[in-house]
């Protein structure tokens, strides 16, 4: 017997051997469970997960494993591909479409593996990240000095979970908090892959600056007739300046592309939506959008390496993300992201002690959302029907407006949602997700205010399907404009107004919109003390914010073009499209040229008239508008023209000359000339 023999016959090399057998056995399976599902844990509990998952469900293997001589010549091959989600690591996946080479490649290779053949392991990542085009570390060295002292780090942050975040959810503070201490204890050993979490915390930082005022006295004692100081230059400084290093590490978050890219970028859009809505926000969100696709996000996962509570962070995060970039499209005329029938991931469940605790908060948000797309989907089919299908379209919307109220009655009322209680910690989300309703029958209801008439002002029997429909939904427009402005008093009065909200600032400038527009259908006192109201609120928000105040500043100037126009006798306003007649031009030029030209003598005009001293507001307006005629069917109520210069700084020059600034020091020309008015002077 020989001496390799005598040693496989040996008890322990025989337990040895086996041992191998066994160890080679479990390497195999495991590669091959990790092919058809990804990474698997090894510890026990993980494949207890696998075992029961897979219980019962058919078996991923390809039909042709079990039925090599089956006829399928009738089947789909298409109906064979399906996409896949792999985690790379515990915060990164890679996903691949339906259709996508990746998942055809993989389809090649289940069909060679069918055939019997064993291919071999290759050792290359099956998943790549350009991780060579990160960063070598130097750029979080730089970042390191930026960041505050750890108490004001730490005050910064509660501020973000105080006021910045209400009905979403960006980031969980435990986690936050625990990341922030990292940071501090661990500055100089940074590397790159620390890149997405360290800009997270630095824009949680410069998001606090931005609410951190609601938090002093002075803030809270503000009131609409109060003198606005704007004393935020130097919090502003502070924020900017954490931004600034914020977006360095934009390249390293990039690369990395894992779910805390997406937090970053999701933070990088949010911190800008006050301050560059449409473009550096808007692209920011869209970054987040791509970061989210990338990982997987939008898809209904399948796999077994995240718990519970992974999976429901990972769930909130995509409806927020998605959620906050449909809605910024959608109202800023923005092409969307990604449809949302390439959308089939599970909606946020309630979990107890999950922070923050505002579930009813993001479904009801999240609900609201699929309506405004809904809503502007009808629109632009309406805008593109034909006549004849118009009605259809109106009714639409009118069902539309129906669900939507049906959605919000059914809310919750205690804590939650409807609460509208000052004294309660949910207030101010309650208050901003009643301003996203709000202004979701705003955005139906507005393109219809330019042919608005009231239901009751004539036989519903005489009226047309169409007209009704087109003023009911004009009137909830109305209504819910003024629902917006209480609201935003409400909030003036409890806590405060504040600056850096998107959803604040965009509510009440969208209710003085309607309110500008609708007081050219009538002029109520009701109307006017809300404008007046409006007006004064919005100065508190655009304090220290110069795109609210260019905004602000448009705001302005139709309200002072409309209050013009309401100054007329109403005498006037009853025959403003009527060409008075040459009589009536004459009469009133000379009792203009009577009152604002005492200097005349013996009959003679004086050319050009200059007043001795600067007429006050009042008397330019009162002169401007009881003059003969205005002409004004070449003025279109479009709140969003541009203006070369700053308003106020030169003449706005449109045709008839009527939108003179409130601040003019010269009145204009009283002189008679040829076609002066559109009445023909004799020659």
């Amino acid at each position: 017997m020989t001496t390799a023999s005598l040693d496989e016959d040996h008890p322990s090399r025989r337990a040895s051997l086996i041992r191998e057998a066994e160890n080679e056995r479990l390497r195999i399976m495991e590669q091959i469970l990790r092919h058809f599902i990804g990474n698997v844990p090894s510890d026990i509990n993980s494949l207890r997960k696998v075992a029961e998952t897979l219980n019962g469900e058919h078996s991923r293997l390809p039909d042709s494993v079990g039925n090599e001589g089956a006829d399928d010549s009738d089947d789909s091959a298409i109906g064979e591909e399906s996409f896949t989600v792999n985690e790379i690591s515990e915060n990164a996946a890679h996903y691949s479409g339906e259709l996508s080479h990746w998942n055809f490649s993989k389809r090649v290779q289940r069909k060679i593996d069918s055939l019997g053949d064993r291919h071999e392991m290759s050792d290359e990542k099956e998943y790549y990240r350009a991780k060579h085009l990160q960063s070598s570390g130097p750029n979080l060295s730089a970042v390191t000095q930026w960041f505050p002292p750890q108490p004001v780090a730490e005050f910064l942050i509660s501020i973000f979970f105080k006021y910045g975040q209400t009905n979403y959810f960006y980031v969980e503070e435990k986690w936050a908090t625990a990341q922030l201490q990292r940071i501090y204890k661990e500055k100089s050993s940074g590397s790159s892959d620390d890149s997405p979490v360290w800009c997270i915390i630095l824009m949680l930082l410069a998001i606090g600056t931005q609410f951190v005022d609601l938090d002093s006295v002075e803030h809270s004692e503000q009131s609409v007739d109060s003198p606005s100081h704007d004393d935020s230059a130097a919090e502003d400084d502070v924020g900017v300046t954490l931004y600034k290093q914020a977006v360095k590490l934009i390249p390293d978050v990039l690369t990395i592309a894992s779910m805390e890219s997406v937090q970053a970028f999701l933070l990088l859009g949010v911190y800008t939506l006050p301050l560059d809505t449409s473009g550096l926000s808007y692209t920011y969100l869209g970054m987040a959008i791509k970061m989210a696709i990338q990982n997987g996000m939008h898809r209904r996962y399948s796999g077994i390496s995240l718990d519970e509570h992974a999976l429901e962070v990972r769930k909130r995060l995509w409806w927020t993300v998605y959620t906050l970039e449909k809605r910024i499209c959608i109202l800023h005329g923005r092409p969307l992201s990604i449809s949302s029938a390439d959308i089939d991931a599970e909606l946020p469940t309630d979990m107890p002690n999950f922070q923050p605790p505002n579930f009813a908060n993001l479904r009801a948000i999240i609900m609201l959302n699929r309506h405004l797309e809904s809503i502007a989907s009808t629109i632009i089919r309406l805008r593109n029907s034909p006549k004849a299908l118009q009605i259809d379209r109106l009714d639409e919307l009118v069902r539309h407006s129906e669900g939507l109220k049906s959605l919000w009655s059914s809310l919750p009322s205690d804590i939650y949602c409807n609460d509208l209680d000052p004294q309660k910690g949910m207030f101010r989300a309650n208050v901003h997700l009643n301003l996203a309703f709000l202004l979701t029958q705003v955005f139906m209801g507005r393109p219809f205010l330019f042919t608005y008439s009231r239901v009751s002002g004539s036989s519903e029997s005489t009226r047309s399907r169409a007209s009704i429909a087109r003023a009911t939904l004009a009137s909830d427009c109305i209504q819910a404009a003024h629902q917006i402005l209480d609201l935003c008093q409400l909030l003036n009065d409890h806590g405060g107004l504040a600056r850096a909200s998107y959803i604040e600032f965009s509510a009440c400038r969208t209710a003085l919109l309607v309110f500008l527009a609708h007081s050219l259908n009538e002029n109520t006192k009701r109307l006017r003390k809300s404008l007046t109201n409006g007006m004064s609120l919005m100065r508190l928000m655009t304090r220290g914010i110069d795109s609210a105040k260019s905004e602000f500043s448009i705001i302005e100037l139709l309200e002072r073009a409309i209050t013009r126009l309401n100054a007329r006798p109403m005498s006037e306003a009853g025959t403003l499209n009527q060409q008075p007649s040459g009589y009536e031009k004459y009469k009133n030029w000379a009792q203009l040229w009577k009152q604002q030209s005492p200097q005349a003598q013996n009959g003679l005009i004086q050319m050009n008239p200059q007043p001795t001293e600067t007429p006050s507001t009042d008397e330019v307006t009162e002169l401007l508008w009881s003059s003969a005629e205005t002409n004004m069917s070449n003025f279109a109520l479009d709140p969003f023209f541009a203006y070369s210069q700053p308003i106020g700084e030169s003449d706005v020059g449109q045709p008839g000359n009527f939108l003179y600034q409130s601040d003019t020091v010269t009145l204009p020309n009283l002189s008679l000339e040829p076609g002066w008015m559109g009445y023909q002077m004799p020659q």
